[in-house]
């Protein structure tokens, strides 16, 4: 885990970065790994979504900042409070950056594999 004290953007990335290649590597090595269960949990335990300070970047920074409201419109109105409102938009913004990232990495990979193999399908 990185310093995120000076959390910036290229820290940001560099940081889903990890955690999106923790989510592969969960992946391949589940039977039956769902990748947006993976995500999600990645999403939750992350010291990006622990802290409330780094939520604040985590909005920020984050390429789906609107997840929570794709994901359920009226969620804010259930918020008590701000902080519990930035939380929840982290954790979903967060959850979507890993999910995208595990989906374009596991594509490159079926990819390359595919090519080595001359062509034949692979299940993972």
């Amino acid at each position: 885990m990185r310093d995120l004290e000076d959390l910036n953007d290229l820290g940001y990335r560099r940081e889903v970065a990890d955690l999106v290649g923790c989510g592969v590597d969960l992946y391949l090595d589940a039977d039956n790994g769902d990748e947006s269960c993976i995500a999600g949990e990645l999403a939750e335990n992350s010291q990006l979504t622990i802290f409330t300070r780094h939520c604040f970047a985590v909005v920020r920074y984050s390429a789906n900042r609107n997840a929570l409201f794709e994901y359920d419109p009226e969620a804010l109105s259930h918020c008590s409070n701000t902080v519990t409102a930035i939380e929840l938009m982290a954790y979903h913004a967060l959850r979507e950056d890993i999910l995208q990232g595990m989906k374009e990495s596991l594509k490159e990979a079926r990819e390359e594999v595919f090519k080595q193999t001359g062509g034949q399908e692979v299940e993972w």
